[in-house]
């Protein structure tokens, strides 16, 4: 196996070394992220769900405060106008709600009041034949009302005589109190969630989750509207805009392709001066101790690094080896003529000898 070949081996395996070791980390970080993430749904979802509560307090106090009362038990009874009319009508500014509604426990109604021009919502509230549903496990009641001004919350409660704390069976009545959902209700609601608000009356709300979920950089906080029997009915959407989860959902998003460009720009710059700085310079060296031409060499000798040395030093060994060869073939030369010289003499010794005698 070649040198480069070794070499480009080993940077890549010190490369997906790095790159585990990067996406551990990032694994580390992503978990300490969605970990921060969680805890700030869990913290809209708290903040929420007691912002609705709160602001259905005043129903709820109405309907406690108004169905333990022996007057309001008699006018079940009695159905006075001049009674509701003094008693009745103040509670819709008092408490701000926008209905009420007074009935006998076989469903008929007795008495209906509204801030609206529109009393046929009178009629609206499923109390024929449910009212024992609505009240069978609890003396209270909370469900929303689908009108034609909007989405209502309505809020209910036994009557009963006054002292009856317990609110003991049976029940003289019933009572309840509703508050449209309109636009100034969701602007509150905005307001108070630093977020904004708004119902979804249409579409399959049973694929609907309730609790927050991470969309984008919004935390969006989905709660089901139930109607008397518990379907839902719609859905308010808080979708609270954090720029810190903005910046935390680009970050997931984008860290692994930034984390994967990194590595490979890594790669492909690391290759490149592998084959620059090792593989080029062991062709050269190669190819001029192969064919003996130290020319090849030229632009390796004048560099102040190991293979300018060593260019330098073959380039002196090739210097070297044609001085010893034409030495030796100048001493081959020179042992020729010496002997040819010798012969020469040999042969004039000869002659002169054999002309002595």
């Amino acid at each position: 196996m070649k040198v480069s070949t070794r070499l480009l081996l080993a940077l890549c395996a010190i490369i997906w070394v790095f790159m585990g070791a990067l996406i551990t980390l990032r694994q580390w970080q992503s978990r300490n992220v969605q970990s921060v993430l969680l805890d700030r749904s869990e913290a809209v979802s708290r903040l929420s769900e007691k912002t609705i509560e709160f602001l259905g307090k005043p129903l709820q106090a109405l309907c406690k405060d108004y169905t333990i009362w022996s007057e309001m038990a008699d006018f079940v009874r009695s159905g006075d106008p001049q009674w509701s009319g003094k008693m009745l009508v103040p509670p819709l500014d008092t408490y701000d709600v926008d209905a009420l509604w007074v009935c006998r426990t076989d469903g008929t109604l007795v008495y209906f009041g509204a801030k609206f021009a529109d009393k046929a919502i009178g009629d609206l509230l499923p109390l024929k034949g449910q009212s024992d549903k609505l009240f069978a496990r609890d003396a209270f009641a909370h469900f929303f009302l689908t009108t034609p001004e909007g989405l209502m919350e309505v809020c209910g409660a036994t009557i009963h005589v006054s002292g009856d704390t317990g609110r003991k069976p049976p029940a003289a009545g019933y009572f309840f109190a509703g508050r449209l959902w309109n636009r100034g209700r969701l602007a509150t609601l905005s307001g108070l969630l630093d977020g904004s608000a708004s119902l979804v009356l249409e579409g399959d709300f049973g694929e609907v989750r309730q609790g927050t979920v991470l969309e984008g950089g919004s935390i969006v906080f989905r709660h089901l509207l139930k109607a008397w029997d518990g379907t839902p009915l719609a859905v308010l959407e808080v979708r609270s805009h954090s720029p810190i989860v903005e910046r935390f959902v680009t970050y997931l998003n984008w860290e692994p392709a930034i984390l994967g460009i990194f590595c490979i720009s890594l790669l492909a710059a690391l290759s490149l001066l592998l084959v620059r700085w090792v593989t080029i310079p062991l062709r050269l060296l190669s190819a001029a101790l192969a064919s003996g031409d130290p020319a090849t060499l030229s632009g390796l000798e004048g560099g102040n690094w190991e293979y300018g040395q060593i260019a330098r030093l073959i380039g002196r060994h090739f210097t070297q080896s044609r001085a010893l060869v034409r030495e030796m073939t100048e001493r081959i030369r020179f042992e020729e003529a010496q002997a040819f010289l010798d012969r020469k003499s040999t042969r004039l010794n000869s002659s002169h000898d054999q002309i002595s005698y």
